[in-house]
């Protein structure tokens, strides 16, 4: 740690373009956004990135698109929702298409370069098109969940490009910092901050239906938030001096400080993510700092969905989706996040302070006031849903609808996806909620009706795997117990 502050010290940055700040787009892997002071924690983790929000724009409720990296990340640099830009499972990539950001902005004159940590944010999905220069260290499904890339490194690389190529122009950074993510693994020197220092086995993560089966004990739960505490207060340092580097040569910077999804400790009776859409995974940070975001606390609700629209904005350019430039003042709509992960079929609408949960397996849903009970921790009874739901679809759908058999439908059977009303059969590309083995069956309904349902019997992505992928997924979590060959 001291040997990475004197390199920074050593090597300052070129002074850059004053009329064209620079642009910094971090995302903080599995960072959920109660943990930070400046969003109600009292841990005292996050003092710098507390610091940063009170000097610019803090968005006091930010939603994720999706609780896992690789969909969530697709949609904060495409600006599409996932049921939009389809990459839901590892077996999908970036449509070559489709628009990404940092391709705007490297035609606006930004050198642009992204340093990423883990496989899900990788050339191997895409993610590589429109930067100048990035780096993935190689990471693969092998070496993914041992955390091979730390921020130290990362930052200290993006450090190094800034100052060979940000001389004569200014850059974009897409930074992508996987230290908070399970097994949480704090540097030396921080792994008894919180808490006692941890041993493997109480770090080691299994999966989350291991842990739905056997949940983990209410003191080693604590162990845990400890661990991901200090792993996060390592990161808050680093990012303090990596921030530096600009302020002490007077380099202007426009930085956005976000998290691709949260994280689960126990309060559905799992640890991780990737599985549901609850608060604790949908509520992200997202912190905007730099002479075009002004100190101010702002309470509309945002999304990953506005990021790339907003960055387009920075450098006069315009950007096509659902999303919009969040410096301006943001209008109410609805917030989409769905999740295909592991054989689940769940879709998230956030609308009017109420979300409807749906899972669409089950055909179950819930309904959440967020404004009352932001943590969700009280499912609306069933006249109060009624009435709730009937005002949410009124207000921000603009038709009347009813919710049947767990899908949210208008009075002529059509589906509605994000903005518009579709036909419900639908190509399976199209439909994020789909995986992309799933096999589809048309009912044509009962004689005399016009309601014709898409049923999805889903089957394991493990089944179509060999024996050595297969034994190195499920050693990672990324196979699920009960999943059959």
């Amino acid at each position: 740690m001291v040997a990475f502050l004197v390199v920074l010290a050593c090597a300052p940055l070129p002074k850059g373009d004053a009329q064209r700040p620079d642009i910094i787009l971090v995302s903080i892997d599995s960072l959920r956004a109660d943990h930070l002071g400046s969003y109600g924690s009292t841990r005292g983790a996050t003092p710098f990135l507390d610091a940063l929000a009170a000097r610019g724009s803090r968005y006091a409720h930010a939603r994720s698109s999706a609780p896992w990296t690789l969909p969530s990340h697709t949609t904060m640099l495409t600006g599409l929702w996932p049921q939009q830009h389809t990459v839901v499972d590892d077996g999908r990539k970036i449509d070559g298409s489709l628009p990404m950001i940092q391709e705007s902005l490297q035609k606006a004159g930004y050198a642009t370069a992204g340093f990423v940590s883990t496989i899900y944010v990788s050339k191997r999905f895409g993610f590589d098109r429109g930067f100048d220069h990035f780096e993935d260290f190689d990471i693969g499904m092998r070496n993914n969940l041992e955390h091979p890339v730390h921020a130290a490194e990362l930052l200290s690389e993006a450090q190094s490009w800034v100052k060979k190529n940000g001389k004569d122009k200014p850059v974009f950074l897409f930074l992508h910092i996987y230290d908070v993510h399970y097994p949480y693994q704090p540097p030396p020197g921080y792994e008894t901050r919180f808490n006692r220092a941890a041993t493997a086995a109480e770090l080691d993560y299994r999966e989350y239906a291991y842990y739905k089966k056997k949940p983990v004990r209410p003191k080693r739960m604590e162990l845990l938030r400890g661990q991901y505490d200090e792993c996060l207060l390592a990161v808050d340092d680093q990012l303090r001096s990596f921030v530096g580097l600009w302020d002490k040569v007077g380099r202007s910077a426009n930085w956005l400080i976000t998290a691709d999804h949260g994280e689960e400790f126990g309060e559905r009776g799992s640890w991780g993510h990737a599985q549901t859409l609850y608060s604790e995974l949908l509520d992200v940070p997202l912190i905007a700092v730099g002479p075009d975001f002004p100190a101010s606390v702002r309470q509309e609700v945002v999304g990953h969905v506005d990021l790339a629209p907003t960055l387009a904005g920075l450098v006069g350019s315009s950007w096509s989706g659902p999303g919009v430039d969040i410096r301006k003042p943001v209008p109410e709509r609805v917030m989409l996040a769905d999740t295909s992960r592991f054989d689940t079929l769940r879709l998230s609408v956030e609308a009017g302070g109420h979300r409807l949960n749906v899972d669409r397996k089950s055909g179950d849903y819930e309904l959440f006031d967020r404004r009352a009970d932001p943590k969700e921790e009280k499912i609306l009874d069933d006249a109060v849903q009624q009435n709730a739901l009937e005002a949410m679809l009124l207000r921000s759908m603009g038709q009347p609808c009813q919710l049947k058999e767990g899908v949210l439908r208008s009075p002529k059977g059509q589906l509605w996806q994000g903005e518009i009303w579709v036909e419900e059969l639908v190509a399976p590309a199209s439909f994020g909620l789909f995986p992309p083995d799933a096999k589809f069956r048309v009912d044509e309904g009962q004689p005399g009706t016009s309601d014709p349902r898409v049923s999805c019997a889903t089957t394991s992505t493990a089944s179509s795997l060999d024996p050595e992928t297969r034994r190195q997924l499920e050693a990672l979590g990324y196979v699920q117990e009960g999943e059959e060959e």
